[in-house]
């Protein structure tokens, strides 16, 4: 009896031992099975911090870039703005031509040039023909267009539409407009007169009469072109082609002269008769 009771003792004790056991190792594992998921835990918040952080970041980014372009866009636009300020800047203003004196009548000229007296001599009388005679002196009795200064010369335009509007429509020649030319008579101190054969009055500004080898030209700036013209050639052409139909006229008024005389003569080398 007495074995039966220490026998009953004993596997007591090994049952609460072994459930002590088994509840410790029990708890070990839920222990490790907690720490193993909290671990699992915090990697996933650690990624899912740092994947939001990343996807800010590139937001952030792509907002400094479209900033950057924006004021890229802005520079230029005021860029431009700042040359097309400047351009309207730097353009030279109109010139008033009614500031000096008065080459012609201002209340009748609707063209104004601007005019100035490059030679060494004054002018004393100015006579303009735009059609088929010349016009009275535009230099008042007295007044003296002298050396060095600078007017405004007032010349009315003519209407150049051709007449006959049916031929002019028959080739793109005729049809196309052509720049009215005027002719301007220059009495100088002394008593020596020029005529001007070229005046374009129409395509013309900051005009100069000038003098070089007893030729009296003009040279102005096209309106048209922008270039400066000089109308010297053409000057010295008229000239030499006035002078031989002087000497060609004298040369007939000798020999008609001569074949009137009793006494007849030879023609010399000059075109005299003798």
């Amino acid at each position: 009896m007495i074995i039966g009771r220490d026998l009953r003792k004993r596997l007591g004790l090994i049952v609460v031992f072994s459930c002590m056991i088994l509840t410790a190792c029990s708890g070990s594992d839920t222990k490790a099975m907690s720490d193993e998921d909290l671990f699992y835990t915090e990697t996933a918040d650690d990624e899912d911090a740092a994947s939001a952080e990343a996807e800010t970041e590139a937001e952030t980014e792509d907002e400094a870039t479209d900033g950057d372009a924006a004021v890229s866009v802005a520079d230029a636009d005021i860029s431009e703005t700042d040359t097309d300020l400047a351009t309207v800047t730097e353009a030279e203003p109109v010139e008033d031509l009614t500031a000096y004196i008065a080459l012609g009548s201002s209340e009748e000229g609707t063209c104004l040039i601007k005019i100035r007296n490059s030679t060494d001599v004054n002018i004393t009388d100015v006579l303009v023909n735009t059609g088929d005679s010349y016009s009275d002196d535009y230099l008042a009795e007295g007044d003296v267009f002298t050396s060095g200064q600078t007017r405004t010369l007032y010349l009315e335009t003519l209407d150049t539409t051709e007449e006959d509007s049916t031929e002019a429509a028959e080739t793109e020649e005729s049809a196309e407009e052509t720049v009215p030319n005027a002719t301007i008579k220059v009495t100088v101190a002394g008593g020596d007169t020029y005529e001007l054969i070229e005046f374009p009055y129409t395509d013309m500004s900051d005009c100069s009469i000038c003098m070089e080898d007893e030729v009296m030209y003009v040279e102005y700036v096209s309106l048209t072109s922008g270039q400066t013209v000089s109308t010297k050639d053409a000057q010295i052409a008229e000239k030499e082609r006035l002078e031989a139909e002087a000497a060609a006229a004298a040369a007939a008024a000798a020999a008609a002269s001569q074949s009137s005389s009793p006494n007849g003569g030879c023609i010399g080398g000059d075109g005299l008769f003798y």
